[in-house]
């Protein structure tokens, strides 16, 4: 989302009457900072600019710049990488986000992706229920946008294209990386409004917005911002009140960022451990340094561990609000206590 701020400034200042176009590859160079998935835009930028030699460099000067500086500082002052195998795990970013720590596409077969990328875009297009004509309106807009053509219609649909060609394959049923084709759907709409009258354009508009912005209201937003409607945000708080303040709480899900943001608790973040022999070493440590380790049965579900833990030891601290709380330890295993005798 942070990226998609800084790409559609990338694009007002492409679809200006005049683009600076170093100004375009500088707002592009933080659209890229924020997800490397926002290069995908630079067809369509490339398309719209002046088709000179100076508009190319400075673009692509503007860009290089801020990338290889941001990262330079990045190296040099936060990541601090020793050797190579640290720089190609930084530099993978999430695509090495796994056990083995190698590169891995977030995909499956391509017409499986294919089904996924159309289902998704369906889901955020086309509302459910009785809100389905108002998607429904600015999509067909939308079309006959694109279909009437014009620089700015095809700039809009080499926009499209051009992250298609990514997120056809890369996490398709991921709805944040679509944001960037609503942006380009709700604009050709509005190009498809350009052969009506000012005041009639201004009324449609409006009227859209304001029983659009009721349904979402009514139905996403305000039912989302109920904490009782989040299972992970209050289980944390709980494990947060359930807990000593040095505790360590297995994290699970959304819990490896709500437990330090909103528990003040150091998530155990099972994700990389590729062995029990790994997670009981971990535990020891902690164990060692006098840092007790708790689970909540829910997230403990959520992991692939729940045997080793209860192999481990676990012992019933408390039960309340529907959770229950276990203290790993390992003198609460009986087989651990055979092993220790």
């Amino acid at each position: 989302m942070l990226g998609a701020l800084a790409i559609v400034l990338a694009a007002r200042e492409a679809l200006d009457e005049k683009p600076r176009a170093w100004l375009v590859g500088a707002w592009h160079a933080a659209a890229i900072l924020g997800h490397v998935g926002h290069f995908m835009a630079a067809p369509a930028m490339l398309w719209i600019l002046p088709r000179t030699r100076r508009a190319l460099i400075e673009y692509a000067a503007a860009q290089a710049v801020i990338l290889v500086s941001a990262y330079a500082a990045a190296a040099a002052f936060a990541v601090s990488p020793s050797h190579f195998d640290e720089w190609r795990v930084w530099l993978l970013g999430s695509a090495a986000l796994n056990e083995q720590q190698r590169f891995g596409w977030h995909g499956s077969s391509l017409a499986h992706s294919v089904v996924a990328w159309l289902r998704m875009s369906l889901t955020m297009l086309l509302a459910e229920g009785p809100a389905r004509p108002l998607a429904v309106l600015p999509l067909a807009a939308g079309i006959w946008g694109l279909v009437r053509g014009g620089p700015i219609a095809r700039f809009w649909g080499l926009w499209l294209a051009g992250y298609a060609v990514l997120y056809l394959s890369w996490e398709p049923g991921t709805i944040v990386y679509r944001i960037t084709d609503l942006l380009a759907v709700y604009a050709l709409a509005c190009q498809s409004l350009d052969r009506f009258s000012p005041r009639l354009r201004l009324l449609a508009l409006a009227a859209w917005c304001a029983v659009a912005g009721l349904h979402n209201w009514r139905c996403a937003v305000l039912p989302a911002s109920r904490p009782q409607a989040n299972r992970d945000l209050l289980e944390a708080l709980w494990s947060g009140r359930s807990t000593p303040e040095n505790a360590w709480v297995v994290a699970a899900g959304r819990g490896q960022i709500y437990l330090p943001y909103f528990a003040h608790r150091k998530p155990l973040n099972t994700r990389y451990w590729r062995d029990e022999t790994d997670l009981f070493s971990r535990l020891d440590a902690l164990a060692k340094a006098g840092e007790p380790v708790y689970v909540v049965d829910r997230s403990l579900a959520e992991t692939k561990w729940p045997q080793s833990f209860a192999q481990y030891g676990l012992i019933e601290e408390r039960r309340g609000e529907g959770f229950t709380l276990y203290r790993v330890k390992r003198e609460a295993s009986p087989s651990a206590a055979g092993e220790k005798n």
